[in-house]
């Protein structure tokens, strides 16, 4: 395999080509169709169309779709030649340090050399294309944050040569020997690596079902039961007696709904859920007709997050996430979780197994109380804001009315006050940082100090009279995780983290 030219599979030549067809197809006809619409209600409503000339011969009607069907399959076939001439003259290379990525088509040639070393993850798909071509979709992301959020290579192959091939990088990076490959044996280097990995757990098809149902968004079932209530409901044919009740079966129906829907798609997406750990690796695989497979270099996972939905915290159950440069890089899929819904005793076995450089209790010293002073101030200020718009717009309404919509304003404001001061939290421990936040949801962030890109303190306006400063963590992930509010504790609370950070860290990383 090392030193030798080849190419990806061709089964990503009709793929890609029917992806990026349908797309354009998709375009093409809905701004067509709004054009002919609107053109034509224009010229019916001016009279220029008699409405006997509305009715054409069927052979005109045939002669047209004809015509679609042709346009269309010129469309494909223009998709298809691009995408083989471009498949035909891309080639890469894989050296014992090196991967090349070599374009070398005649309007635009691109040659990209990647340093092995440098790569953070070696993620495996089975999608509905390789299910039908039998190939597997490599995906190698750069343990870089600029590109944390997108995938850096996306490569298909066959099965065994994908997982040979994904060995085979795994090896490079660990200054590995496979001897299988002198004699090009690429089921025993499958083999090989298998062997090498301890199953940690294994969610069966009921545990996938509790975290389809504790990981539902009681926002979301909320708008959709008020949603339903004004919109689908005969309020005219009703007693204005049943109103509350009508209300009140809303929300049980959005609820239904959503915990379907997401039952569905979890089940789906999380199917076989299967977490194992090698030496220097944790491998994740999941799915049921989508297969993922992802292997994590445990020294390039900067944080694990703990977390919990309003329905966890209800229960008293956590899953986790891991935060891995390329594990959440795609925008069509959520963050792939490294542990599904769990009670908080089997969460401390879990990470005890799994990932005994996060072992923790995962427990965290509150904020001083004094800190819920600015924490109100800023809900106040969005309260006051609202306050205001509603005096500017509200024309005519009654006393009782304008009560409502205060006590609904300044009440919310308080609420979400208090739940942010009561999840806020910090524990400095002797290897990890633990942090919490949330409102209604909650996440607690297991971080190793040598792990901590920058930590920012400040005194605010509120704040500094009180002696408190508000930190934040940023840590390498994705866009959506590098940063972690701290929230407001004592100016000691922060030196001390600064200590345990130095002891870690050699580089100037503070930012006062």
């Amino acid at each position: 395999m090392r030193n030798k030219e080849f190419r990806c599979h061709a089964s990503m030549i009709f793929a890609d080509s029917i992806k990026g067809f349908i797309y354009l197809l998709v375009a093409l006809i809905g701004g067509f169709f709004e054009e002919i619409t609107t053109e034509f209600g224009i010229m019916l409503d001016e009279g220029e169309i008699p409405s006997e000339s509305l009715e054409q011969p069927a052979a005109e009607i045939n002669i047209s779709i004809w015509f679609i069907a042709l346009g269309v399959a010129i469309l494909l076939g223009v998709f298809l030649l691009w995408r083989y001439f471009v498949w035909r003259r891309t080639y890469i290379t894989l050296t014992d340090d090196t991967l090349i990525y070599d374009k070398r088509t005649y309007f635009f040639k691109k040659k990209i050399n990647v340093d092995l070393k440098k790569i953070g993850t070696v993620n495996l798909k089975i999608g509905i294309f390789d299910w039908i071509f039998n190939t597997c979709t490599v995906k190698l992301d750069m343990s870089s944050g600029a590109t944390a959020n997108e995938t850096d290579f996306r490569l298909v192959f066959k099965r065994d040569f994908a997982k040979a091939f994904e060995r085979e990088i795994i090896a490079i990076k660990n200054g590995e020997i496979i001897e299988a490959e002198q004699s090009n044996e690429l089921a025993d280097v499958v083999h090989q690596s298998a062997q090498n990995e301890k199953p940690i757990f294994f969610f069966k098809f009921i545990y996938v079902l509790r975290h389809a149902v504790l990981s539902a968004n009681i926002i979301w079932i909320l708008f959709l039961g008020i949603a339903f209530s004004c919109f689908a409901v005969p309020w005219e044919s009703i007693s204005v007696f049943l109103y509350p009740l009508v209300l009140f079966l809303g929300v049980p129906v959005a609820f239904a709904f959503v915990i379907i829907s997401s039952a569905v798609k979890t089940v789906f997406r999380y199917c076989d859920f299967l977490v194992s750990r090698t030496n220097k690796e944790i491998v994740i695989s999941s799915g049921l007709v989508t297969k993922h497979s992802y292997r994590l270099p445990v020294s390039a996972t900067n944080a694990v997050i703990i977390r919990q939905t309003l329905l966890g915290r209800i229960f008293r159950m956590y899953y986790a996430d891991i935060l891995n440069v390329g594990m959440d890089d795609e925008n069509d899929k959520n963050s792939q979780p490294l542990c599904l819904m769990v009670n908080r005793r089997d969460m401390e076995k879990f990470l005890s197994m799994a990932l005994p450089e996060f072992a923790t209790e995962f427990q965290t010293t509150p904020s001083p109380k004094k800190a819920f002073f600015p924490t109100f101030i800023k809900a106040a200020i969005v309260a006051a804001i609202l306050s205001v718009i509603n005096v500017i717009i509200t024309v005519e309404s009654t006393f009782f009315e304008e009560v409502l919509t205060y006590l609904f304003i300044w009440g919310g404001a308080t609420l979400v006050s208090v739940l942010a001061f009561k999840t806020k939290g910090i524990f400095i421990g002797e290897r990890l940082l633990t942090v919490s936040n949330g409102i209604l949801s909650k996440r607690i962030v297991l971080v190793p100090y040598s792990k901590i890109q920058m930590l920012k303190t400040e005194f605010g306006p509120v704040s500094g009279p009180l002696k408190l400063k508000r930190g934040t963590v940023h840590i390498l992930a994705g866009a959506l995780n590098q940063s972690n509010s701290v929230g407001y504790f004592s100016a000691e609370t922060f030196e001390a983290v600064i200590n345990k950070i130095e002891q870690y860290q050699t580089v100037d990383w503070r930012l006062n």
